[in-house]
């Protein structure tokens, strides 16, 4: 197959419907701080100009919905972007720069928008030679509200968003020890202050009724009644939040480990949610709508995978999130992002949002090797070389590449790649005479023509 690979995404995006944008390739860093993870903080391109902290865009997307909400568009917006974006690789400093094709429908609600651009994202894959390909659906709203059901409140739950890198490696055994040690350096350390006032006078009044009982009077040792209640009041509050924590650990790693056919995952998730999790079920049924049209617009069900916790970017992702994998690398990826415009301009309203981009180097690294498109080769004499020009210029309006030489410069030694300039009026190809003014015949010729490279 002979293409550029961002052309031709880029031209199936634009007869889907979206529109192509451009966005400057220096952006200010803070849209993308603000919503970043670590990866992106560490490999963003930052410099100070003019008092104001700029970057090189890393993706488009923050980019875009900043775009929309300073624009003042109304109404769905659909939008295509071409071009390359940039990361800070120390240890790869020449390949800080690769190619990205992206799409984003913004102002765009429910599983009509959400199916919209699954169904544009395996579009594109399949204008490619690609094969063994997966789509990949998660689902960001469903699992926070699974954790929250658990208790979590959102410290807690960052802090099983972080271990699961460890969790996937190591076992739910290590992130448990993990986290029983960072809970007590948190709760343990001598500047730890207790603000709730209610707590701290009931445990003020346990402590007061527990030295009177024992007759220790108003101070145990060098620590005063407050000191101690505070101590105490510190240890009930670890050892109640660690037990929230651990307890949300179990189900994290259950959420964690689902990853199969729809039906099943399915399935699995409806027995993490109690009945009357109206919420919850809510979800569900809707990630359950997303997959049925999915598979009713051609889709086998056997190219669908469903894996609740997929995405890396929880604070971006708002609710479906996918990915095309293949071998377990993943060549397109996006999802829902509701929030991100109110993340990056404080004074935007929240724009519901879905898009996703193409991996072009990744999916490069599936892809057969492009065929060589044939060059025939134009060769003139000085005097007859604006025949020889008339004649590359016709084949090239037919589609044909065409390279034009003098006589002394010519190199090719295959006359099937080789036309010769008669006289200012005629051409000759495998021995047949066409005058410059009808060609047509020409390509006749041509197209029975296999050229071998």
């Amino acid at each position: 197959m002979s293409y550029d690979l961002s052309h031709v995404l880029s031209q199936y995006l634009e007869k889907s419907g979206y529109e192509r944008k451009d966005v400057s390739v220096i952006q200010p860093a803070d849209i993308f701080l603000t919503r970043a993870g670590d990866i992106i903080i560490e490999r963003l391109f930052s410099f100070e100009r003019h008092g104001r902290l700029l970057a090189l865009r890393p993706e488009f997307t923050s980019a875009a919905a900043r775009q929309y909400a300073s624009g003042h568009y109304t109404g769905p917006q659909r939008w295509f972007f071409s071009g390359p974006i940039f990361e800070d690789l120390s240890d790869t400093p020449f390949q800080n720069q690769r190619p990205s094709v992206g799409a984003e429908f913004l102002n765009a609600t429910g599983i009509a928008a959400d199916f919209e651009v699954m169904r544009t994202v395996v579009g594109g894959i399949q204008q490619t030679d690609l094969v063994n390909w997966k789509l990949v659906i998660g689902h960001a709203a469903l699992q926070k509200h699974i954790m929250g059901q658990q208790g979590l409140d959102h410290h807690q739950y960052r802090l099983l968003l972080n271990q699961r890198e460890t969790l996937k490696s190591q076992g739910i055994k290590a992130v448990e020890a993990k986290l029983r040690s960072m809970v007590v350096e948190a709760t343990d350390g001598p500047a730890k202050q207790l603000n709730e006032a209610t707590s701290e006078i009931s445990a003020q009044h346990m402590l007061d009724v527990l030295l009177d009982s024992t007759q220790y009077g108003s101070t145990m040792g060098n620590r005063t009644r407050k000191d101690i209640a505070q101590r105490i009041l510190a240890k009930h509050q670890r050892n109640q939040d660690l037990d929230v924590l651990l307890h949300g650990l179990e189900v994290f790693a259950k959420w964690t480990n689902l990853r199969g056919e729809p039906s099943e995952v399915i399935e699995a998730v409806a027995t993490m949610l109690t009945p009357d999790d109206a919420e919850g079920h809510q979800y569900l049924e809707e990630w359950q709508s997303t997959v049925n049209l999915l598979v009713s617009s051609g889709i086998p069900e056997s190219q669908i995978i469903l894996q609740p916790n997929l995405a890396r970017n929880w604070e971006y992702y708002t609710g479906i999130v996918f990915g095309i994998e293949v071998d377990e690398t993943y060549v397109a990826a996006g999802g829902r992002y509701d929030d991100l415009a109110t993340l990056i301009n404080y004074d935007a309203v929240a724009i519901p949002a879905v898009g996703f981009s193409y991996y072009i180097d990744s999916l490069k690294e599936f892809l057969p090797e492009p065929e060589k498109s044939p060059i025939l080769e134009i060769v003139s004499t000085a005097e007859a070389i604006a025949a020889g020009q008339i004649a590359a210029e016709f084949l090239r309006s037919n589609g044909i590449m065409a390279i034009l030489t003098l006589t002394d410069e010519s190199t090719s030694k295959d006359t099937a790649k080789t036309i010769q300039t008669r006289t200012d009026n005629e051409i000759v190809y495998q021995g047949i005479s066409y005058p410059i003014t009808d060609l047509d015949p020409l390509l006749t010729a041509l197209g029975a023509i296999t050229y071998d490279q």
